[in-house]
């Protein structure tokens, strides 16, 4: 997976999400793609990662999450298991391919 990066146009709406002190949507969650700044809301990160899912019609799309007007943010990426060579199961995740 390439390394995930907010363009310049996610990165300004980030800024105003999280510096929104009067929005109606204050302490929501909100779901920003990191390359084309769309944004969803929800009460739950997987709400609102479900929310820009079903918008997107994809099921492994990738997202920055911020809490409308606090100052954290976290992704979420899509979680693949492969096999080991005992046949048992192991977690990749991001760059850990």
């Amino acid at each position: 997976m390439d390394q995930l990066r907010l363009s310049k146009m996610a990165q300004a709406i980030v800024k105003k999400l999280i510096n929104s002190k009067d929005s109606d949507k204050l302490g929501s969650i909100a779901a920003v793609d990191p390359k084309t700044g769309e944004v969803y809301y929800g009460k739950s990160v997987v709400e609102a990662s479900d929310e820009g899912r079903k918008a997107k019609k994809d099921p492994k799309a990738i997202f920055f999450f911020v809490k409308v007007g606090y100052p954290s943010g976290t992704f979420i990426k899509p979680i693949i298991y492969r096999g080991n060579k005992n046949g048992k199961m192991y977690l990749l995740q991001g760059n850990n391919r």
